[in-house]
């Protein structure tokens, strides 16, 4: 977040770093509502490690974007 606040909050990196597409409706309501309510515990944590990953891998996007003023 402090790239984007030292960038002055570039329009392209703001909203890398917004978005929000990991977790729409579509996979709120399928996957991810599938891994809360198994059985298996390891389902939970394969999805958290899964939304993690990609929710670090969205603020590296973000960042860079912002450090180039974009």
């Amino acid at each position: 977040m402090a790239g984007l606040i030292d960038a002055g909050f570039p329009p392209r990196a703001t909203a890398a770093f917004s978005a929000l597409a990991a977790i729409d409706y579509a996979q709120a309501s399928g996957p991810i509502r599938d891994a809360l309510r198994s059985p298996n515990k390891l389902d939970q944590v394969a999805l958290a490690r899964e939304l993690d990953e990609h929710f670090r891998d969205q603020y590296r996007r973000a960042t860079k974007l912002a450090q180039r003023g974009l």
